[in-house]
């Protein structure tokens, strides 16, 4: 799972959404585009370690309750949500 740690990565129009939200929540303030561009990267690596540990826990408890289900079924869920194309 670590060689796909960089597909886990916002996107830059994700990230400049996201600041672009705190920038207006906060104000506008002039000067911070660095900070809010920090902080959205930052909220969004957060989420989506959250999300991925959550899929991966679920996979886990799966293969053990149904011994059946591959290891490699379980980690292609988890390259499917990494890479976005998870249904």
């Amino acid at each position: 799972m670590q060689r796909d740690a960089h597909l886990l990565k916002p996107t830059s129009e994700e990230i400049a959404r996201l600041a672009y939200l705190i920038w207006d929540k906060e104000g506008r303030p002039q000067g911070c585009d660095v900070k809010h561009w920090c902080e959205a990267e930052s909220l969004l690596m957060a989420a989506t370690r959250k999300e991925l540990k959550r899929l991966h826990e679920a996979t886990t408890r799966e293969h053990f309750q149904n011994p059946k289900t591959s290891r490699r079924e379980s980690d292609n869920r988890i390259r499917q949500f990494a890479s976005g194309t998870a249904a």
